[in-house]
């Protein structure tokens, strides 16, 4: 009885072909096998039996493969006897189905078995792992100051897709602070000398531009794309020829507290001329010119949108744009609005609509309470709204004072 138990699977495996496939003893590939490797799908195989100098045939469907719809089915390759192997690279996002066929001198035969060469579960690459396979792959980031600015260099491992420069205060070691750093450029090149302001450390980090579309969490900081050690111009060199660096500072400097230096100094007896009292009517002209001026206080800025918003013309990019203003710029939600105009800045190459991007995060980081990023992303934007960034700029330095 045992015996017969343990048979009864073996006998079922055998039949299984002939049950799904009325073969007639034709040859036929064996063993299928697909993999996603990614952007390729791999097929491998087993020959058929009793036969020589045959060739084997790789067919191509969105739908899974029947005899019936065989004709309907794309013929993507063929290969010779003992190569038992195929790389395919097909859409991403859609299903697809393989069969494996043989053909002799004699006859195509045209069998589809199911489990031995063809699947009936379909295929599907991920674009995410298309462009993860083909990201670049950046090494030796660096950062150092020179005379012009603070050149950055770094190697990557292939040419052909474009990487995104980021800047901060701060270093850049996860994907959050990642989203809070300042874009740079976009870069195919392998350098860019930055200007940033002087006396000020920084941390850079450079990540594969198609990447940073994806909402997934992937790896986009590893060690060689962000630098470890702060950078800085020495304020020193600034100081000595201001004209080096730009912008220059518009807020005076602190004045100096002589008396913390010169102590234990005799007072000087000095004689002054005798108090005279001045007439009525002169002292009322005067009057006006001793009083103290009255100082209006600043209201506090409000989020604002540029003088031609909403746009006129409608488009994905500027509806896309709209949304994020009226949804959460206008609405005081700055920090979800600050990282979704910072998505929105990979998506586009337009200067203009650039400018706007930066502007509208400036504002974003001056209620988020970091006032040097707002600075600086005024002063990306102030080419192209030069009146508009320029005032919100003196709303971050008033900060500092």
């Amino acid at each position: 009885m045992r015996k017969a138990f343990f048979l009864l699977p073996c006998l079922i495996l055998l039949l299984s072909p002939a049950l799904s496939q009325d073969t007639g003893g034709a040859p036929f590939p064996t063993g299928l096998t697909i993999e996603t490797v990614g952007s390729e799908v791999r097929l491998s195989w087993n020959d058929a039996h009793g036969l020589e100098g045959e060739i084997y045939h790789i067919y191509r469907h969105n739908k899974a493969i029947t005899v019936e719809g065989l004709n309907q089915a794309q013929l993507i390759g063929s290969v010779a006897e003992n190569i038992q192997a195929y790389r395919d690279s097909p859409l991403p996002g859609r299903d697809w189905y393989y069969l494996v066929t043989v053909e002799d001198k004699r006859y195509h035969y045209a069998l589809v078995i199911p489990y031995a060469n063809t699947l009936v579960k379909a295929i599907r690459l991920n674009p995410l792992d298309i462009s993860l396979a083909n990201a670049v792959h950046i090494s030796r980031l660096t950062a150092r100051p020179v005379k012009e600015g603070v050149a950055i260099t770094f190697t990557r491992d292939r040419k052909g897709r474009t990487v995104s420069l980021y800047r901060s205060t701060s270093p850049i070691t996860t994907t959050e602070q990642l989203n809070r750093a300042l874009p740079l450029a976009v870069l195919e090149q392998d350098s860019w000398l930055d200007n940033p302001i002087p006396g000020i450390s920084y941390y850079y980090a450079v990540v594969d531009r198609e990447l940073l579309s994806y909402k997934e969490d992937i790896s986009l900081l590893y060690e060689g794309n962000y630098t470890v050690r702060p950078v800085n111009l020495p304020l020193t060199d600034f100081l000595n020829d201001p004209g080096m660096a730009y912008p220059v500072r518009k807020a005076p400097l602190p004045t100096v507290q002589l008396d913390r230096f010169y102590q234990n100094i005799p007072r000087l007896e000095l004689d002054f001329p005798p108090r005279v009292e001045l007439n009525a009517q002169l002292s009322k002209k005067l009057t006006p010119f001793l009083q103290e001026p009255v100082i209006e206080e600043s209201e506090e800025p409000k989020a604002e949108l540029l003088r031609d918003e909403p746009f006129q013309q409608s488009s994905p990019i500027n509806d896309k744009l709209k949304g994020i203003l009226g949804e959460d710029l206008l609405k005081n939600r700055f920090d979800e609005a600050e990282k979704r105009l910072l998505t929105m800045l990979n998506e586009v190459e337009d200067d203009e609509i650039s400018s706007r991007i930066h502007f509208y995060r400036g504002q974003c980081h001056y209620f988020l309470g970091n006032y040097e990023t707002a600075y600086l992303e005024f002063l990306l934007g102030r080419d192209n709204f030069y009146n508009e960034s320029v005032k919100w700029m003196d709303f971050c330095l008033n900060q500092f004072l």
